[in-house]
């Protein structure tokens, strides 16, 4: 009985110190250790050394499925926080999706609102981008939209979202954006940016963007009214060839078209 014991134990402690209970059981607590520092200098008869042994291997086995226990919890939190971040993701860019852009963009509200702050909603569509999916396919179509996306990513600073609406279109928020002049600039980096040809497994294929721009307060003081306006202005922009266009107060009253 003795060498079971004694054999089960040793199992035990083996086990533990090569899995990630070593660091849970270097902080048993002080009784624990009075315990096994009792047992290890004390002399004992042979049936209290056997009652010790007895408590010690529930103790690690305890300690052990408690550990266990603990790493399966965090494996399944950290599965549900990979979940939740690729639910808030596009698949085929990475980047934020709609219900993403939509959050953040209430709180830069809030917080615009607070600082008095003025923010930047643009509108992004890619002119011609249907005609790449039926000449080239979708792979190359999917090709497009991710190096537009490596692109827009590359103007945006650490408090600016950029997210794929879906389909061709992209959103881009800007906060607290210093000067109009200062958003025109980065839209027109924007379309210079975009608009080089994009090498899609060896084609070369060049797209057009058309930028509507929506300006918090000035535009809109609600998230999704300020998403039409620069949607409508973008149709504006895409119409006129300009590249870009900010929305007007006269194109609310429907002198838009």
């Amino acid at each position: 009985m003795n060498g079971k014991i004694w054999k089960k134990s040793a199992i035990l402690c083996e086990t533990c110190k090569h899995h990630p209970v070593q660091d849970l059981l270097r902080d048993l607590n002080s009784e624990s250790r009075i315990f096994l520092d009792r047992l290890v200098l004390q002399p004992k008869t042979r049936d209290q050394r056997l009652t010790s042994l007895r408590v010690i291997t529930v103790k690690l086995a305890s300690y052990f499925l408690l550990a266990r226990t603990n790493v399966a919890l965090d494996a399944a939190r950290e599965a549900e926080k990979t979940a939740r971040l690729r639910s808030m993701h596009d698949s085929a860019t990475g980047l934020p999706n709609r219900e993403l852009f939509d959050d953040r963009l209430e709180h830069a509200i809030s917080l615009a609102q607070r600082h008095d702050w003025t923010l930047a909603v643009m509108f992004l569509d890619l002119d011609g981008f249907k005609l790449v999916n039926d000449v080239h396919g979708h792979a190359a179509g999917d090709s497009v939209l991710k190096e537009v996306a490596r692109r827009l990513l590359e103007h945006c600073r650490d408090e600016d979202t950029v997210c794929r609406n879906g389909g061709d279109e992209f959103l881009y928020l800007l906060v607290n954006p210093r000067e109009t002049s200062d958003i025109a600039r980065i839209a027109s980096e924007l379309l210079k940016s975009v608009g080089q040809p994009i090498d899609a497994d060896g084609l070369l294929i060049a797209v057009t963007p058309s930028i509507g721009i929506a300006v918090y307060p000035d535009s809109a003081s609600e998230a999704d009214q300020l998403v039409r306006n620069a949607d409508a202005s973008m149709y504006r922009a895409k119409r006129g060839k300009k590249g870009f266009a900010f929305f007007q107060t006269v194109e609310a009253e429907g002198n838009l078209f």
